[in-house]
């Protein structure tokens, strides 16, 4: 994978002929799923996308009997407390500019057509 970021050099020394990317993952790093998208324009006309996953809602609230040994019990589901719908949650948002947007573009058509290419060449079952 290339990247897409002219390096701009200081002085008046030879161009650069490679350049060594040193991947370190920050204390925030984590894997998300991503079902959706949500996503806009920057007042400083930066592209800010929001990653979602979808899940059905967690109980607010739910009431079970007591059994006559004190544990508990079933679940009476008519008193649940629970949100209607399905739950955008919203994992992370990311502001690019305009041109790490269109070497994204690139990135994930590039990804898409290496799984078409391996998942044209199985026959269903």
């Amino acid at each position: 994978m290339s990247e897409d970021k002219e390096l701009q050099q200081q002085d008046d020394s030879p161009p650069l002929k490679e350049i060594k990317f040193n991947y370190i993952k920050s204390n925030l790093f984590r894997v998300v799923r991503v079902d959706g998208i949500w996503a806009g324009i920057t007042p400083n006309l930066d592209i800010n996308v929001n990653l979602c996953s979808e899940r059905y809602p967690i109980p607010q609230q739910t009431l079970h009997k007591i059994d006559p040994d004190g544990s508990i019990g079933e679940e009476i589901i008519d008193e649940r407390i629970s949100r209607d719908g399905i739950v955008r949650e919203v994992e992370v948002g990311a502001v690019m500019d305009i041109s790490t947007a269109k070497s994204l573009i690139e990135l994930l058509q590039e990804l898409i057509e290496q799984v078409e290419k391996v998942t044209e060449n199985e026959e269903p079952e």
